[in-house]
């Protein structure tokens, strides 16, 4: 390699502040120094004053200071002692469903994986922390690769049930990466890095403890029928098919009323509660056919001024009672189906 080298012309008694470019110019520091460090000659030379006469003192001196500075490298090759990076917290909310705040996981998978550049020996600490309190530590080694071809480490845990326990409404990754090992020769460059995303799944194997689910509230119209057609009603009733493919026991009830804010707690008329046995179990733990209940509940002539609101609003209540500590498993294609209408007996004509 050439040594860069370049010529200041200085005027006599003069200082001159010369800025140099260095892009593309490789840094090679003195071997065995501590600190990277660079040879730096300076040479003066005196092209004399001819045939004119100067006066030069003790005094007079040539100072030269070289300054490096505001260094960024394309790559830097060598032996790598360990260097720590700091992997900047990241948080990620977990959203729990309504009605779900009582259940636990009983088994949960978590897979990392981790893109690496870097071709030295490194690995990476993890840090998960739950806002209940749960923290979980990961230490694994990185494969190598290189940008043309990342290095891929995937990392399993296939037990965060304590993690877990309770869900934890939002979770923070933090941690550090450690490049080098003080022995291993290597490049690393500006177009290097380290990724990855967590991952966690769940068979949904669940410990369920009481829970309630409001339904979202459904309304109708009643502007076409007036106050003489609901004083021609003399009883109904309300006919309920409940098909139930979860594997737990489901109670249902069903809220009626003129006002959508108070409907649940200050309903005009309340159907049930009716209860519905869960569905068929397999000797996978999973339901394999639903199970299904009928029921139909008399409504009297007061129950039926409900029909006097401009609109119906109806909403559903289901409860499961919990399974008392036992694990059920519930897959996405598990539901539970609620039919209902009403029918009335009115009077017609004058009499």
């Amino acid at each position: 390699d050439v040594p860069l080298s370049f010529t200041v012309n200085l005027p006599p008694q003069q200082s001159e502040l010369v800025t140099y470019d260095l892009t593309g110019y490789d840094f090679a520091p003195v071997f065995g120094e501590l600190h990277p460090t660079v040879n730096v000659e300076t040479n003066v030379s005196l092209p004399g004053s001819g045939q004119d006469a100067v006066q030069v003192s003790e005094s007079d001196r040539f100072d030269v200071d070289i300054t490096v500075g505001n260094l960024t490298f394309k790559s830097v090759s060598g032996i790598f002692q360990p260097t720590e990076i700091e992997i900047d917290p990241v948080t990620e909310s977990v959203e729990i469903p309504d009605g779900f705040e009582n259940f636990s996981l009983t088994s949960a998978i978590l897979t990392m994986t981790v893109q690496n550049t870097v071709n030295l020996p490194n690995n990476v600490d993890i840090h998960l922390e739950g806002d209940g309190g749960q923290s979980l530590d990961i230490s694994q080694w990185l494969t190598p690769g290189t940008v043309e071809q990342p290095g891929v480490t995937r990392i399993v845990i296939d037990d965060l049930s304590n993690f877990l326990d309770p869900i934890p409404s939002e979770i923070t990754v933090s941690g550090q990466a450690t490049v080098g090992d003080g022995v291993s020769q290597g490049t690393v460059t500006t177009d290097d890095f380290i990724c990855g995303n967590v991952e966690i799944t769940s068979p949904l194997a669940m410990k369920i403890g009481e829970t309630e689910f409001e339904s979202d509230i459904n309304e109708a119209d009643l502007n076409d029928i007036d106050d003489e057609d609901v004083n021609r009603l003399n009883n109904g009733t309300a006919n309920i098919h409940l098909a139930n493919h979860l594997p737990i026991a489901a109670t249902l009830t069903l809220y009626l009323g003129g006002d959508s804010l108070t409907l649940f707690d200050e309903p005009e008329v309340t159907i049930g509660p009716l209860d519905v046995n869960s569905g068929i179990v397999g000797q996978s733990g999973l339901v394999v056919d639903s199970v299904g209940s009928d029921a139909t509940i008399s409504l009297t002539h007061e129950e039926l001024q409900v029909f006097r609101n401009d609109k119906l609003y109806v909403g559903q209540v289901i409860s499961f009672p919990g399974t008392d500590g036992q694990t059920v498993k519930i897959i996405s294609s598990d539901y539970i189906n609620v039919q209902a209408y009403i029918t009335v007996n009115a009077r017609v004509g004058d009499f």
